[in-house]
């Protein structure tokens, strides 16, 4: 029987190696609209307002700038509730100067890409209503990506932008990688995520419970090296699978598959075929 990863699983948390831990957390609180929840002098814990739960950890200490031609981060990626909200990030993003590299409309979902200072991108996206997806028989689900209207999306906007909105999310990850066909198959025949497969050249999009995706690999500009240990970008990332029972299945599942990985009393621990460390942990979120 193949093995499926549980439907309430979620992205819920991102470490990421910084420089600059003062111009870092000025980004994501002032531009992305995260909030802290704790800080020191080397550490910056943020969330999202309304949320009691760490999102995005920020350490510094790391020299060796963000290197675009390896594996690590393509994004981190941010839903919020309406499309109101995300005209409001667009008019914000304006008024203080922020360039989007992308705007775009990927039939399930309208996204805004962004650079932080020290060059991982950052996405900010409204998802359409379920209902209205394009989802084929066999779970697949075409997309596009095409210019985003954002004339007309910011005829929206209200000039409240306080932040993220209540109710967003870490909707999902995306990642370079070295060799798309063996991460594409640890994250779906090992993890046991559903392959969306959006017919992307070159990418995979990887999902629990009918999502478009948590999980997305790209290796557009591969084979990529994979990035140094002293470099700044992804350290890791935790997956929260929902319930205990869903936890001890998948460490079930990570035996069978000799799977190696590092379990404390509610953490496992282990690593993707590019070294990205990955943490599978369980909570009600709701």
């Amino acid at each position: 029987m193949t093995f499926r990863i549980n439907p309430e699983t979620t992205v819920s948390h991102v470490t990421l190696r910084v420089h600059n831990l003062v111009t870092m957390t000025n980004f994501y609180t002032q531009i992305i609209g995260l909030i802290v929840l704790q800080q020191t002098s080397k550490i910056a814990t943020l969330t999202i307002p309304g949320d009691e739960q760490p999102r995005l950890t920020l350490k510094q200490g790391y020299d060796t700038v963000r290197n675009l031609h390896t594996t690590g981060l393509y994004h981190t990626a941010w839903i919020q509730p309406t499309r109101r909200d995300l005209a409001n990030t667009l008019q914000h993003y304006q008024q203080h100067h922020i360039p989007v590299f992308l705007a775009a409309d990927h039939r399930f979902s309208q996204s805004l890409y962004v650079w932080d200072p020290e060059m991982n991108a950052v996405e900010v996206y409204y998802d359409f209503p379920r209902k209205d997806w394009l989802i084929l028989p066999d779970g697949r689900m075409p997309q596009r990506t095409i210019p985003l209207d954002t004339k007309a999306l910011l005829r929206e906007a209200d000039n409240q932008w306080r932040g993220l909105a209540f109710g967003s999310r870490l909707g999902h990850i995306h990642l370079r990688v070295s060799v798309l066909k063996t991460s594409t198959h640890f994250y779906n025949q090992i993890l046991g995520f559903d392959l969306k497969d959006w017919l992307v050249p070159h990418a995979s999009f990887l999902a629990a419970d009918g999502y478009h995706h948590h999980i997305a690999l790209n290796d557009w500009h591969g084979p990529y090296p994979n990035m140094s240990q002293n470099q700044t970008g992804l350290m890791d990332f935790s997956i929260n699978v929902g319930t205990r029972d869903a936890w001890l299945n998948l460490r079930q599942q990570l035996v069978n598959q000799a799977w190696p990985f590092d379990q404390t009393q509610e953490l496992i621990q282990l690593s993707d075929p590019d070294q990205n460390k990955l943490n599978f942990v369980y909570f009600d979120e709701t």
